[in-house]
């Protein structure tokens, strides 16, 4: 008796061995798991990291800072601006003349103005992007809309914020890097009231 398979079987056994390759590589085209297992596993470092950069900025607070943010929010507005917090209320705001030209000088601007959803300034202090993050939080769970922060090591305020980037690349979630709001967060200094 022989232990090799019969010709029959070998063709059974390699068209079963080409199904499931198939199968597995539509899953990755299709799906893209390692990128929604990427996004998951950002999802809970962002979590983790919120608890501790929110308990740094607590106890280290100034009554007052200046912090300069620019950034996106698709389909609603620009900014490039600088704001000014004091007593946890924003006091003033100086926003460049045309967000799209970073020599466009600043000049003061009302704190309401950005009524578009996210795009008020008041909505751009640090600890109302806190709060940003944490609805962010509840609205993923890391498979449809990726969640991206970095907070500053010594203050704990968020540095840089995006929020639906398409980081999967398969059929059913493209990667397009110009789809999400991002927001950057630097120039930060602590004043007196």
């Amino acid at each position: 008796m022989s232990a090799e398979p019969r010709p029959g079987r070998r063709r059974i056994i390699l068209f079963v061995a080409v199904g499931l390759a198939l199968s597995l590589l539509c899953v990755a085209v299709v799906f893209d798991p390692v990128a929604v297992a990427t996004d998951a596993m950002g999802v809970v470092r962002v979590r983790l990291e919120l608890l501790r950069a929110r308990d740094r900025w607590a106890s280290a607070a100034p009554a007052g800072y200046r912090i300069h943010v620019r950034g996106a929010i698709p389909l609603s507005c620009l900014v490039d601006a600088e704001l000014t917090v004091r007593d946890g209320a924003l006091s003033e705001v100086r926003a460049r003349q045309n967000p799209l030209m970073a020599e466009s000088p600043l000049v003061e601007v009302s704190q309401d103005q950005g009524s578009a959803a996210g795009c008020s300034y008041k909505d751009l202090t640090i600890e109302a992007m806190f709060d940003r993050v944490e609805a962010a939080l509840k609205g993923t769970g890391g498979l449809v809309a990726p969640l991206e922060v970095r907070f500053d090591p010594e203050w704990g305020f968020i540095t840089e914020y995006r929020y639906g980037t398409a980081s999967q690349s398969g059929i059913l979630g493209p990667s397009v890097s110009e789809c999400c709001t991002w927001l950057e967060f630097d120039r930060f200094a602590k004043i007196s009231r």
